[in-house]
């Protein structure tokens, strides 16, 4: 599975951000806080998901969805795209064929691994780096398991959370556990069970003397309750008897009121309801009748009063004549003080310019656009001449500074340089001790040459002694053939025989010469006379290199010195432009005065600030005119108004003196004539509502009329006042019948259903009262004995509780049973916890000794050649003993004695080769946050060799805060956050 690109959404500092993965190495670097660790984080968020309280930490803070999506490609070929946000319930997977799947088939895709184990074995950083020294053998085992290095903690914590259960439950040898307690009190109850079946005999006889006394008063109780019933009854008789007896009585008397049995129910508060709701009515239509004859008298009255129509007619448009006439006198007054405090505040302001010219010759002035750029083109080349000017001088004097400091400088070196003589004196040694160092080179190789030749000179002796020992053999040999020959062969033959001989024999004596000679070879001896110490030779290179450093400083100075004067001569060139352009600058100055001679006394830096002045007041000046045009355009329109009106007063034989004096008068008479013929209007529409609603009302009272001459009809009466008697009968009659009910009900209440037969029924109620005071004496009688035998039994069953409360056999065996199953439960949990740590230790043993070996074996190649060849091996360790290493020369180091830098390498080595054993069944990309920090820079070129060569198998995405600066990778494999781009 490779991850090729990233899209973030919104998640920490990222908001809707691009990434491209090529490369199965690829390295994202950047400063602390550009963004690495969220990067990591987002990648464990859509393949796993985060707690809440993380995505808050992660939420983006500018609005933005939290999530993006993982381009992916699996094992296949094939691409799948892993979207998931926080708004989305699950994860969302886009496939080729263009189905989207959920949760399951990602992990399907991750082969059910969550993301802790994921963290453990496929993601690990500079924090983790530390542990190395803390792992043990059993740690590993733990790790092989399927847990990792960073989470061999909580297998550790497990089992040891088993083992403390298990001993909660049981010990051999223990007290407070659960099991042994319980087998503890099983004892004791046992022996208890032995001391209470003594009491059980006594106690069932108890029973049996307690049942007999029961039964008795149980007997005797229920004769009791059988006199108590008569006696309920007896005394409810007793209880209605006055009931009784008024119930009739009252009977008697309500055969009197039969002449009012047709009155209406409720007829006398009927009628005065009726009266009731009618009277407002009734008022309201009284004081109507009142209100429309006097509105008809003011209605007469106000149309006495009332102008003419003409008149009225002639009046309609003074009320608009006055708006407008107050409206223009406003106006003109405005805009008179207006003109008036311009005027004042266009004299100011010209006095305070302290220009000698009036507003008029201001307003008379042709001041064009050309004329305001020129006056301020005029200002800004002053202004640059000024500086120019100021920045020249600070130029030259500023080369001048630095060339005197160079001068000086330059002085100052010369001084300090090393004489020609010295310099070649310090050359010639330096060249001797090369030539020495040389020679003791060639020396070493030829102390190795005569190792060698001394091995050859053991044979050069052997071959010596026997070309020794052939030599004069060979001689004697050739004088005996010569003279035993000379006589069979002849002389010519024999010289020669004997020459070849002599020959042979000098030959012979030769080698056995020069043998001597390379056995006497002697070694020459070294001379260290001219070999420099380590203390001079540095001396002397040092002053070298002073010298040619002072050498480079002289040649600098020099050339800065030529560039210094070239500059001061272009400076001298622009001085003398400027010169020229400030002369031009006088003349133009001298032209624009003699245009305009108030500029005369000016200073030029001011001539802009004149001229918005000047266009200003000239502005000033073509709003007061307008302004006075408008003001004598509404004198004229006052003067209009005033002559319509003089005329209207004169048509109604008005006595006026002005015009306003005229205006009010005819606006008063207007607005009361308005007034008049408004308050008829109302008055008439108020007659008419009036006069209507009086209908209305004498509409509404007529149900009430109807219906209380049917109450009268109801009760056979011609009047309201036969009524009334008649009705007060009627209510005597209704309090004699509430009061019969009432005796009924206290009937009812003791009777019930059976209250009737008891009002018609005739009782002596003197044999009543005998029976009852018989049986009371009887129920008293039996009453007492039941207390007797009570009390009998209460002192059984004091006997019987004692011996219940001192926990009966019964009890203590029901008590021994529940312990016993509560024995067989506990027993049965403390299996299960024992049952499953035995099943973890098998476990652990199973994945150590299938997988360990090869873990440790890829770790000892890693580590080998991360160190380098310093160390050869790691050793598999004891479960209960740390890691050891071996170096190169066999000997042993326990991990504590190792350097930060090394553990960590071993630590980054077994995190590899526990990644590489276990990439073979998942195949996921491998998470580094910067855990080389440690590592020199040989190593760490190492660690991505070593880095690339698993990426053929597997994905590594590196995090650090280093910017790595090996020729080994490509430009494309680098993600730089810094810059938030990345190159391809």
């Amino acid at each position: 599975m490779k991850i090729e690109k990233i899209h973030i959404y919104g998640f920490g500092k990222w908001n809707d951000e691009w990434f491209e993965v090529p490369s199965s190495l690829q390295i994202i670097t950047g400063p602390n806080e550009s963004g690495k660790t969220s990067i990591k984080q987002f990648i464990l968020y859509v393949l796993f998901d985060l707690p809440a309280a993380k995505k808050k930490i992660y939420a983006p803070k500018h609005g933005k969805i939290l999530g993006g999506r993982l381009f992916i490609r699996t094992g296949q070929g094939k691409t799948v795209i892993v979207e998931r946000t926080a708004e989305q319930k699950e994860v969302r997977c886009f496939l080729d064929n263009g189905t989207i799947e959920g949760e399951s088939y990602l992990n399907l895709l991750l082969k059910g691994m969550d993301r802790q184990t994921y963290e453990d074995i496929f993601a690990f950083g500079d924090r983790d780096l530390a542990k190395i020294r803390e792992i043990k053998g059993e740690d590993l085992g733990k790790v092989l398991f399927g847990i990792g290095l960073t989470g061999s903690e909580r297998i550790f914590m497990l089992e040891r959370s088993l083992e403390k259960k298990c001993g909660e439950w049981f010990k051999k040898r223990g007290k407070n556990p659960i099991i042994n307690e319980h087998l503890r009190r099983m004892k004791e109850m046992q022996n208890r069970i032995n001391q209470y079946e003594q009491q059980e005999q006594d106690y069932q006889e108890i029973i049996q003397n307690i049942s007999e006394l029961v039964k008795r008063a149980n007997e005797m109780q229920r004769k009791k309750d059988e006199l108590e019933h008569e006696q309920l009854t007896l005394n409810a008789y007793r209880q209605v008897k006055e009931a009784i007896q008024q119930y009739k009585l009252l009977s008697a008397e309500l055969t009197n009121y039969q002449d009012v049995s047709n009155f209406p129910h409720n007829g006398l508060s009927r009628l005065s309801d009726l009266k009731n709701q009618s009277f407002p009515l009734i008022s309201e239509l009284r004081g109507l009748l009142q209100n429309i004859k006097e509105t008809e008298q003011e209605i007469h009255d106000y149309k006495r009063k009332k102008l003419s129509d003409d008149i009225f007619k002639q009046l309609s448009d003074i009320e608009q004549m006055v708006s407008d006439y107050e409206q223009l006198k406003r106006e003109w007054e405005t805009k008179k003080k207006e003109w008036e405090s311009g005027r004042k505040s266009l004299e100011k302001e010209l006095e305070l310019t302290g220009l000698p010219l009036t507003i008029e010759e201001i307003h008379s002035l042709n001041l064009s656009v050309y004329t305001k750029h020129q006056w301020k083109d005029i200002c800004r080349a002053r202004e640059q001449l000024f500086q120019e000017s100021e920045q020249i001088d600070q130029d030259i004097e500023q080369l001048e500074r630095e060339k005197t400091n160079i001068e000086e400088s330059l002085a100052s070196l010369r001084q300090n340089m090393i004489p020609s003589w010295e310099l070649n004196e310090i050359e010639k040694k330096l060249e001797m001790h090369r030539a020495e160092e040389v020679k003791k080179q060639l020396m070493n190789e030829q102390e190795q040459q005569i190792k060698h030749v001394q091995l050859l000179q053991d044979k050069l002796n052997k071959s010596r002694k026997i070309a020794i020992t052939i030599s004069p053999g060979f001689l004697l040999l050739s004088v005996f053939l010569f003279f035993s020959l000379e006589s069979q062969t002849g002389v010519f033959m024999t010289s020669s025989l004997f020459f070849i001989s002599l020959l042979v024999s000098f030959v012979l004596g030769l080698i056995v010469k020069q043998l001597g000679n390379q056995g006497k070879t002697v070694i020459p001896k070294h001379s260290e006379k001219d070999v420099l110490s380590e203390t001079e030779l540095t001396v002397l290179k040092e002053k070298r290199k002073q010298h040619q450093h002072i050498t480079v400083k002289i040649e600098q100075h020099e050339a800065r010195l030529m560039n210094l004067t070239a500059e001061l001569n272009q400076l001298e060139g622009k001085q003398h432009t400027l010169n020229r352009r400030r002369y031009r600058f006088k003349q133009q100055i001298k032209e624009e005065m003699g245009k305009y001679p108030f500029l005369k006394g000016i200073d030029v830096s001011h001539w802009p600030s004149v001229y918005q002045e000047l266009e200003k007041i000239q502005r000033y000046t073509g709003n007061l005119d307008e302004k006075k045009a408008e003001i004598i355009r509404l004198e004229e329109e006052l003067n209009q108004i005033q002559t319509k009106i003089s005329q209207l007063g004169s048509q109604l034989n008005l006595v006026t003196t002005d015009s306003e004096t005229c205006l009010k008068q005819l606006l008063t008479l207007y607005r009361n004539e308005l007034n008049l013929r408004e308050s008829i209007y109302r008055e008439e529409q108020r007659l008419n509502t009036m006069t209507k609603k009086a209908e209305e009302i004498k509409q509404k009272l007529k149900p009430y009329e109807q219906e209380v001459q049917q109450l009268l009809h109801m009760a056979g009466v011609e009047d309201e006042q036969d009524f009334q008697r008649m009705g007060r009968k009627y209510d005597e009659k209704q309090k004699l019948k509430e009061k019969q009910d009432y005796w009924y009900r206290q009937i009812q209440a003791v009777f019930e259903g059976q209250a009737p037969e008891m009002i018609k029924a005739t009782i002596d109620w003197d044999e009543l009262e005998y029976r009852r005071q018989n049986i009371q004496d009887e129920h008293d009688r039996l009453a007492k004995e039941i207390q007797e035998i009570s009390q009998e039994i209460a002192d059984f069953r004091a006997r019987k509780k004692q011996l219940e409360e001192s926990e009966t056999l019964s009890e203590k065996r029901h008590e021994l049973s529940l312990l016993k199953n509560e024995l067989k439960k506990y027993a049965r949990q403390w299996a299960v916890l024992k049952t499953a740590s035995s099943l973890i230790d098998r476990t652990k043993r199973v994945y150590q000794k299938e997988y360990l070996p090869e873990v440790i074996e890829r770790t000892s190649l890693f580590f080998e050649q991360l160190t380098r060849g310093n160390y050869i091996r790691v050793h598999q360790p004891e479960p209960a003993g740390t890691i050891e290493v071996e170096d190169r020369n066999h000997v042993r180091f326990h991990v504590m004695e190792l350097s930060e830098g090394t553990a960590a390498q071993l630590y980054v080595s077994l995190r590899l080769a526990l990644s590489v054993v276990l990439n073979e069944d998942f195949n996921l990309p491998f998470l580094i946050d910067d855990a080389f920090v440690h590592f020199d820079r040989y190593r760490e070129e190492e660690m991505y060799a070593i880095l690339n060569k698993l990426t053929s198998r597997q994905q590594l995405l590196y995090f650090t805060c280093h910017d790595p600066k090996l020729t080994s990778f490509e430009e494309k494999s680098i993600i730089n956050l810094e810059k938030q781009t990345f190159s391809l």
